[in-house]
């Protein structure tokens, strides 16, 4: 590229950008790794999701034509590829003076990616089950919502393990109850890691409830005229699905007349409901 600043060996400043926020942006991020994910292919920024649970198992009768399970192109959703951009200007000021630096600020444009990302897969939580939640607006978080929740998904067969994603005001008020209720059954490090204290590791996992696995995020959405927190229990595969056209990309230049660093960090990327019976929201109070 005309231009383009080079290292020594020949890497441009942008893909040196490039290979210092993605890992940023891989260990920020909560929900691609609790998602149907698939790629946009070739020049194409659409893709049709597969159906699932469309083909079913029935009785055969001897030298008679059995029933045909038909698997057309119908699809629950397709996903459009949509950029998402963060623009930076750092001056020179700024760099000579006040310790700012470019792959500091292009690190922090990844983290900006990250939780644009994880604010729009969550807000998805809300409309599956048809939009019937478990939880009590204005009421807080319980074990026994949490095991509804499960319940709920289970219940309409889905096979799947499951999930937990919910909001830090969410975890404690669960956390809260267990321990003023004095069970026993909190105790148990196999069955409750939620209760081991740890701090959320990459990309939010903080425990298990009942066997469950529990992600913690700040990013979900609030909801109704109480402002409840938006969490879910959902099955990873079937609930919620994601399309990327690439990695998180970095294009730098330099402006001259207003003596700043131009820094641009940009994901193309869509989000959509897949299976609305694979997931149900947890709407609890703030």
């Amino acid at each position: 590229m005309a231009l383009e600043t080079e290292f020594s060996n020949y890497i441009t400043v942008a893909a040196y950008l490039d290979s210092a926020i993605a890992p940023v942006f891989r260990s920020s991020v909560v929900m691609p790794n609790l998602m149907h994910l698939v790629n946009f292919q070739g020049k194409s920024d659409s893709v049709k999701l597969r159906k699932a649970g469309s083909v079913s198992a029935t009785a055969a009768t001897e030298s008679t034509t059995h029933a045909t399970s038909e698997y057309t192109e119908t699809s629950p959703a397709t996903l459009l590829a949509a950029e998402i951009k963060v623009y930076l200007e750092l001056s020179d000021k700024a760099i000579k003076f006040a310790q700012a630096s470019v792959d500091a600020l292009a690190r922090e444009a990844g983290l900006a990616c990250a939780q644009k990302f994880d604010t729009d897969a969550l807000a998805l939580l809300d409309s599956l089950n048809g939009g019937t939640q478990v939880g009590t607006s204005g009421a807080d978080c319980t074990p026994g919502i949490l095991l509804q929740a499960s319940y709920t998904v289970r219940a309409a067969n889905v096979g799947s393990p499951l999930v937990y994603v919910l909001h830090p005001v969410q975890i404690y008020d669960v956390q809260d109850d267990l321990i003023t209720t004095t069970a026993s059954a909190w105790a148990n490090s196999q069955m409750l890691t939620l209760m081991n204290g740890q701090p959320p590791a990459s990309n939010g996992f903080v425990g298990a409830f009942m066997g469950i696995p529990v992600y913690q995020s700040t990013n979900t959405e609030s909801v109704n005229t109480n402002e409840d927190w938006a969490g879910g229990c959902f099955a990873p595969e079937f609930a919620l699905a994601a399309g990327f056209a690439g990695d998180v990309s970095t294009k730098i230049g330099y402006n001259v007349a207003k003596g700043v660093t131009e820094i641009g960090v940009s994901l193309w990327y869509d989000v959509k409901e897949y299976n609305d019976t694979a997931g149900v929201s947890i709407e609890t109070d703030k």
